[in-house]
């Protein structure tokens, strides 16, 4: 969710660029920073889209192939993130919401993530700990 916040980002700055002249004379500092994070979000986006447009190819799609993804999803979600609060810096409600969010998003990814290992390739966790398994499953089955 959070890898869009840089291409909404891109998308932002590309629309600035193309409204207003380019100025004569060097570049204000401001101006180098931006430049700089349009470029990291750019090379983040681009790479993150790449390994996924990748995996789209294959029939059969395994966790080690996804894995290779998620990094280059997460740095951009951490980009998208400090990205967010940069851009909230002057909304402190706003702000103090979207951390919020974040964190509710990152403990909704971690509750997944166990989920899935729960019931994960040949039902492994079943077969190597049966007791755990059927504990797990009556205490999550309403």
């Amino acid at each position: 969710m959070l890898t869009v916040i840089p291409v909404i980002f891109l998308i932002w700055k590309g629309w600035g660029w193309a409204r207003r002249t380019a100025p004569d004379g060097p570049r204000p500092a401001s101006t180098l920073a931006d430049l700089k994070i349009t470029w990291l979000a750019v090379s983040l986006s681009g790479a993150t889209l790449l390994a996924f447009s990748t995996l789209l190819v294959y029939l059969v799609t395994t966790m080690r192939y996804l894995a290779d993804m998620v990094i280059l999803a997460t740095l951009t979600s951490t980009l998208g993130f400090f990205l967010g609060l940069r851009h909230l810096a002057d909304h402190p409600g706003w702000r103090r919401l979207f951390v919020i969010f974040v964190i509710l998003l990152t403990l909704l990814s971690v509750v997944v993530a166990v989920l899935l290992a729960i019931t994960g390739y040949e039902a492994r966790f079943e077969k190597l700990n049966p007791a755990l398994f059927d504990f797990l499953t009556r205490w999550l089955t309403p």
